[in-house]
């Protein structure tokens, strides 16, 4: 499952529901945006589709972690066309600068909005001791820990893709969409009860808290093979 637990059942629409995308989902969990709201005009990718199918049939693909691949790192690029695309930077440090510059909150306080405990030590925080001693020589006060940083190393807990924060973001995020939308398709007398059935298997909202078929899962499949 990519949240690791269904959904509870829809309860109508509720008007004290904000449904608003917060900034903490665009610029972690999903999108990436400026702070003056504009999708960033460096977070889009000028490469032809070959390199991203040629990947996809001839390597799995990596878990969600720490780590990013050396093309990640080192073609990144800004431009506005594939003509202009010429200065490449650090993929990992302009999405850290980003959330800084837009004002995201540190790994601990972003953990109390979604109701979660505070880590207060690096065992703590992972088992991994070899990611221990990486984070806390970049970070020797773990409150400073960039949210950014935090959940792209957090271990995952069971059956999500993502590990926990991202999971509450992802969460209350499409919750509060369902909850806050008086539009919503699963209102009374909006469809039948077998086109609701069908809405819900086709769903973005069914899919992200539903498993994956095991059947994906096999460890030469192009996707999935290792989670992520």
């Amino acid at each position: 499952m990519l949240v690791g637990e269904l959904p509870p059942a829809y309860a109508g629409y509720d008007p004290n529901v904000d449904p608003s995308i917060d900034l903490f989902w665009t610029n972690i969990v999903l999108l990436r945006y400026e702070e003056d709201g504009q999708p960033s005009s460096a977070g889009h990718v000028f490469s032809t589709e070959q390199p991203f199918l040629r990947g996809f049939a001839m390597q799995p693909e990596n878990k969600m972690d720490i780590r990013y691949v050396e093309e990640v790192r080192d073609t990144f690029g800004c431009g506005t066309s594939l003509a202009t695309f010429h200065v490449r930077f650090d993929l990992a440090a302009v999405d850290i600068q980003r959330c800084r510059k837009v004002g995201l909150p540190d790994y601990n306080t972003a953990r109390r909005h979604f109701i979660m405990s505070e880590i207060s030590t690096w065992s703590d925080f992972t088992p991994d001791t070899q990611n221990q001693g990486i984070l806390a020589s970049l970070y020797p006060n773990i409150s400073r820990l960039d949210a950014y940083i935090g959940t792209m190393s957090e271990p995952h807990e069971g059956d999500p893709i993502v590990g926990p924060l991202i999971a509450a973001s992802i969460k209350n995020q499409l919750l509060r969409i369902r909850s806050g939308d008086r539009f919503w398709w699963e209102n009374p007398a909006e469809l039948t009860q077998g086109e609701l059935a069908v809405m819900n298997n086709h769903s973005g909202m069914g899919q992200a808290f539903t498993p994956v078929p095991s059947s994906w899962a096999g460890s030469r499949m192009v996707a999935g093979a290792e989670g992520g």
